[in-house]
């Protein structure tokens, strides 16, 4: 399937979009390429590849090493934090007002 210039100029009207005349060539050239991709795609013989129905599963074992969780015990980050902090009332930060 190949689109020609006229129905780029139909899409265009029916989808209200203005189009300039220097730029309609280049489009209906991208949109063909698109169309000969997928065309490429389906050529493609698949029949001795096993469908996969969670990829997402495969991509974390083969591309994404993820580290585990751990859960620090005994830490005392909020002590520090509010160590930090410039003002604190009832272990909570005290802001200057903006506005």
């Amino acid at each position: 399937m190949s689109l020609t210039l006229l129905d780029i100029e139909s899409i265009a009207n029916l989808s209200y979009l203005a189009i300039d005349k220097n730029q309609i060539y280049d489009i209906l050239k991208k949109i063909n390429d698109i169309f000969s991709l997928i065309k490429s795609i389906k050529n493609i013989d698949t029949t001795n590849i096993e469908p996969l129905y969670y990829p997402i599963s495969l991509i974390q074992e083969k591309i994404l090493f993820l580290r585990k969780d751990i859960t620090i015990k005994n830490n005392n980050y909020f002590k520090n934090y509010q160590n930090l902090a410039p003002i604190i009332h009832d272990s909570l930060y005290i802001v200057p007002k903006i506005f």
